[in-house]
């Protein structure tokens, strides 16, 4: 089997399971009470909010809800104006890791389902698979350093500036290792991609990290392409369990804080008092 072969086959696997741990955190949820009541089904609550959702997204109440998505959720202004050394921490590596996350899963579907198996080849599809792509390189290679750089700060204030009311516990801990983890191995991972398929300089150099990596560790001379096999999927392997993880770890309320921004807003922005439709 093709290392993407069982690349997809494992992944889809993570991504079941990964689902069902995400329901059973979601499932806590909805024990509260929608439209004041707390005795209905699960999916009964769920289609009221459904049915809420879409009076508000056709309405004149859409905008209010959109600047709460961006702007409390996705942006996290209240966490800027508060302590803005742990706003850059969040941003530099949960916006930036989800970022590249969207990044990687679109590429995927181009090169796996448009390429591959549809045999599309439109000049799209073989700009966002092609990993020279000047853009599509200097993206992850930034991406890549961001993220670090956020680590480093996390790092910083987690063990050696840490506030008092930091509290700092082994599974946070593993979760930041796992982070860094995943994006340290995409570099060397990189590095003898770039060796392996003989990648010109003038299209090397974009991957500004990798490829000087590339440059130091050729003349060891070493079967690359078979290290970058099992390399590949120890990095694989790392994304696979912090997805397992994710759903039970403080850290979910990075994936979900747009949508809480949204419901929390909901009272100021439909005319229902507090609590009228989530607990």
């Amino acid at each position: 089997m093709s290392r993407l072969g069982l690349f997809w086959i494992s992944h889809l696997i993570v991504i079941v399971i990964a689902l069902v741990g995400l329901w059973m955190s979601v499932s806590i949820w909805l024990r509260g009470k929608v439209n004041g009541r707390a005795d209905l089904s699960a999916g009964a609550k769920i289609g009221a909010l459904f049915k809420i959702t879409l009076s508000t997204v056709f309405s004149a109440k859409l905008w209010p809800l959109l600047k709460a998505f961006v702007f409390d959720g996705l942006l996290h202004r209240r966490l800027f104006q508060e302590d803005k050394l742990r706003w850059v921490a969040h941003a530099s590596m949960f916006l930036t890791f989800l970022f590249l996350g969207i990044l990687s899963t679109i590429t995927g579907f181009f090169e796996e389902v448009l390429k591959h198996f549809l045999h599309i080849e439109s000049p799209l599809v073989l700009f966002i698979t092609d990993k020279d792509t000047p853009i599509m390189a200097l993206m992850n290679e930034i991406g890549g350093l961001i993220i670090i750089f956020g680590g480093v700060i996390a790092a910083v204030r987690r063990f050696i500036v840490r506030p008092s009311q930091l509290r700092t516990k082994a599974p946070d801990t593993l979760l930041i290792v796992a982070l860094l983890a995943i994006i340290i191995t995409g570099y060397p991972i990189e590095a003898m991609r770039i060796i392996f398929e003989d990648v010109p300089p003038s299209l090397a150099w974009y991957s500004f990290v990798g490829y000087p990596l590339a440059l130091l560790i050729e003349p060891l001379n070493w079967p690359w392409e078979s290290i970058h096999f099992w390399l590949f999927f120890l990095h694989v392997g790392i994304c696979s369990l912090s997805l397992l993880y994710l759903p039970f770890s403080k850290f979910f309320h990075v994936l979900v804080s747009p949508v809480i921004a949204v419901v929390n807003s909901v009272p100021k922005t439909t005319g229902f008092r507090e609590g009228e439709h989530y607990a």
